[in-house]
């Protein structure tokens, strides 16, 4: 087996091209929780969420940081000693003339602002030569709640394990995203409740995020088991010699390097290295390679009764709901002394269009709506997606191009005029057959691989910090083995 399965492996990733390899696999069994809208990865052209630098690794500009992401890239700093001495001399000892109590000789004051006690002496309880005290770690209620620590073990696979500065820097990038364009209603949130929602999405992408890891050590450790070491030798540098020709250049431009040092310099401010970039390549591809190479690739043959079932059962997928985009001058009646002098305003503008006046020019002058500066123009809308109902129907009731009468509402008055309506349609069969099709192929092709994986972890021991019993699990002694 080794040298037929080795010739296969490298040509499938080498001969046909890696990265065409990793294209024909969609990314449902391992996309990123929120891969939807990510920016394109520049190893592989796939989401960042899908990157091919490691589980979870990403090779996207510096994370940015705020509030709520802790730059927590590197290993973790050195504990303060339990006891200490020093030399007398040294700043703090009992020779010191600036110690700060009690006075290092007599005749000497203490340093001003120092604590003093009775006579000089130091306050009950303090230990004058004593070093600066950590405070005490707040401990976590479960290993699956954030903080990490960069050197946390967050799973076992097998004989191998996986850490969290592995995962961190992509978690920490999408917080980052989220936190640049929070949703509605977020600033009104206290600072705990912040902390709170944006610890729940860092939760869940943790675990997004460990899955995928352990589906590639999984598979790396399918293909260290069958092919031999040698073999498994030559085609990692094959792969690196790829990553060198292809890969390092497009990493340049993306980060304005001007050498392979400035560059690795730049990733390690984002939370990686060129290293760490290379070997993750050369593991994913090793990985997707074999998965190739044992899962069924064949395009699946669909029948037209199966495209036209999935056609009926997913309607609304390719339904257009109605649409329309308008002008609108407003009045807000809280800008009046009365309902009436608020009539009498939009009606007075409402006229100035009807005589000739462009629309544009009349609600830049008076419309107290937000969209008065760009001359009361309002972008495509579906129906029945604005707050107010009486609005949202004359939107789409009012003829194409006609200036409405004016329209009351609870707080505001209106008029409208309709620039452009499409009426709500559904795309035919025959027009979205060639889609269902590819879909139908690759939700076969997702199953074939899923199964493959649960099959590879069925024969090896897994757990991470969402398991119940991680922490009794990795609480035995070092000789007992997981089960």
């Amino acid at each position: 087996m080794a040298r037929t399965t080795y010739r296969h492996l490298v040509a499938i990733a080498l001969t046909i091209g890696i990265q065409t390899v990793l294209g024909a696999l969609p990314g449902s069994w391992m996309a990123a929780a929120l891969a939807q809208n990510f920016p394109t990865d520049p190893i592989t052209g796939a989401p960042q969420g899908l990157s091919n630098n490691g589980p979870g690794m990403t090779v996207g500009g510096p994370t940015g940081q705020g509030p709520f992401i802790p730059s927590n890239y590197g290993p973790t700093g050195p504990t303060f000693p339990t006891s200490a001495s020093r030399p007398p001399s040294w700043p703090g000892g009992r020779d010191d003339p600036n110690a700060p109590y009690p006075p290092a000789r007599p005749g000497l004051p203490p340093r001003p602002g120092a604590p003093q006690g009775p006579l000089g002496m130091a306050p009950a309880g303090v230990n004058p030569g004593a070093p600066p005290v950590a405070p005490p770690i707040k401990r976590k209620k479960s290993p699956a709640e954030p903080p990490w620590d960069p050197a946390e073990i967050v799973a076992y696979v097998g004989n191998e394990c996986i850490q969290a500065n592995e995962l961190l820097p992509f978690i920490n990038q999408r917080i980052a995203m989220f936190l640049s364009k929070p949703p509605e209603g977020f600033a009104n949130l206290t600072p705990a409740e912040k902390e709170e929602q944006v610890n729940m999405g860092r939760k869940a992408l943790m675990k997004q995020q460990i899955e995928e890891a352990v589906k590639i050590k999984l598979l790396l450790g399918e293909v260290r088991r069958k092919i031999p070491a040698d073999a498994w030798n030559k085609h990692e540098e094959q792969v690196r010699k790829f990553f060198n020709s292809n890969e390092i250049k497009p990493l340049m431009a993306q980060y304005k390097a001007t050498s392979t040092i400035d560059l690795d310099k730049k990733l390690r401010e984002a939370g990686s290295s060129l290293e760490s970039v290379r070997t993750s390549f050369g593991e994913r591809q090793m990985a997707l390679s074999w998965m190739s190479q044992q899962v069924k690739e064949e395009a699946q043959e669909v029948t037209h009764a199966q495209m036209l079932t999935y056609y009926k059962e997913h309607q609304a997928e390719w339904e257009t709901p109605a649409r329309a985009r308008w002008e609108q001058l407003t009045v807000k009646l809280q800008n009046f002394d009365s309902k009436a002098a608020a009539h009498d305003a939009i009606a007075r503008w409402g006229n100035e269009v009807f005589r000739g006046a462009p629309f544009a020019d009349v609600a830049r002058a008076h419309s107290q709506d937000p969209g008065a500066g760009d001359g009361g123009a309002h972008d495509w809308v579906g129906k029945g997606s604005l707050r107010s109902t009486v609005l949202d129907e004359a939107l789409f009731t009012l003829p194409v191009g006609t200036l409405s009468q004016i329209i009351e509402d609870d707080d505001c008055y209106y008029i409208i005029r309709v620039v452009e309506r499409t009426d709500a349609k559904r795309a035919p069969f025959n027009e979205v057959q060639p889609e269902i099709k590819k879909i139908l192929q690759n939700t076969d092709k997702d199953q074939h691989r899923n199964a493959y994986i649960a099959k590879l972890r069925e024969q090896v021991p897994v757990l991470t910090i969402f398991d119940e019993d991680f922490v009794a699990r990795t609480s035995l002694p070092a000789d007992t083995k997981l089960r």
